[in-house]
């Protein structure tokens, strides 16, 4: 189910004219991107995937909007051709069909992995400890680019 969607969201992402209807499925499209990583046990790329590029592209987008202040003019349909490319660039997604033959034996190595180790905990580890002061200034950085934003569009 969230292989459709991701599919009909990134159709829909190239082939509308308007930005704001085509950022929003673009947004639809890593949320369900990510919850497909989440559901295949790689939890930490599916957070990775939510927090950077869902929350950065909403927040970069809003602020150009903001700052633009554009005109939208529709400009007609779909051409024909943006369709028949759109397909042809989703053709390769149906030569796979039954990835477990592909991705079995790497599916047993990383389970035996998945047992002792837990991906976030690997990482939360060096974060919180070897990088901690790395991720307070990051943290930093961060806020007062946000804060130096919000000040240059008053």
């Amino acid at each position: 189910m969230l292989n459709l969607i991701s599919g009909l969201s990134s159709i829909l992402a190239m082939g509308i004219l308007t930005p704001v209807q085509s950022i929003l499925w673009l947004i639809i499209l890593f949320v369900s991107t990510a919850m497909s990583l989440y559901n295949d046990n790689y939890m930490l790329m599916g957070m990775l995937y939510m927090l950077m590029y869902v929350g950065a592209m909403a927040m970069l987008f809003l602020f150009i909007l903001s700052l633009l202040k554009m005109e939208y003019m529709p400009q007609g349909n779909m051409s024909p051709l943006m369709m028949t490319l759109m397909c042809v660039c989703f053709m390769p997604l149906d030569i796979m069909s039954n990835p477990q033959l592909v991705m079995g034996e790497y599916n047993s190595i990383m389970m035996e992995l998945n047992e002792t180790f837990n991906e976030l905990m690997v990482v939360g580890n060096q974060f919180y400890t070897e990088y901690a002061m790395l991720l307070m200034m990051t943290g930093l950085m961060l806020m007062l680019s946000v804060v130096g934003a919000m000040a240059m569009t008053k």
